[in-house]
């Protein structure tokens, strides 16, 4: 979000039980903007037991799909239902949207392949986003982490 310029709008969705906006429609990522999300973004805890689920994952990609997006961010530590990956291609028949994957603090090829797959299907790249990444003075080691 930092890295947005303020003509580019901004729209977050949360995953649990449900799916939550963060912000109730899109944003302009001004600095007043930016400033209000990371507050809010410090202040989001797990919550509920989605792994291995369609449904929340279905809803919030539902919601982020009703924007018409460019693009979407998928940032995940949960493994999900398989039948994301067909859910996610039919609201997206036209390819106009890029769908960006990032495995949040977990790897193995059973939880990245199905997030490697949905990126390449939708125009999209995959990331790794390590505790190493996250360590504090690592900015420059994460924007290092290969794209793979």
């Amino acid at each position: 979000v930092n890295r947005m310029i303020r003509v580019q709008g901004v729209y977050v969705v949360l995953v649990s039980e449900k799916s939550e906006a963060l912000f109730p429609q899109i944003q302009l990522a001004t600095p007043v903007f930016k400033k209000e999300f990371a507050r809010r973004a410090g202040e989001i805890h797990p919550e509920g037991m989605i792994e291995g689920k369609l449904a929340p994952f279905q809803e919030a990609f539902e919601k982020a799909f009703a924007l018409q997006p460019n693009l979407i961010y998928f940032l995940t530590r949960s493994r999900f239902d398989p039948a994301l990956l067909q859910v996610v291609e039919g609201l997206n028949k036209d390819h106009k949207t890029h769908v960006n994957t990032l495995a949040f603090l977990r790897e193995g090829k059973a939880f990245e392949n199905p997030l490697k797959e949905m990126a390449r299907k939708n125009g999209g790249t995959y990331k790794l986003v390590s505790a190493e990444t996250l360590k504090p003075g690592a900015e420059e080691a994460a924007a290092a982490t290969q794209t793979r």
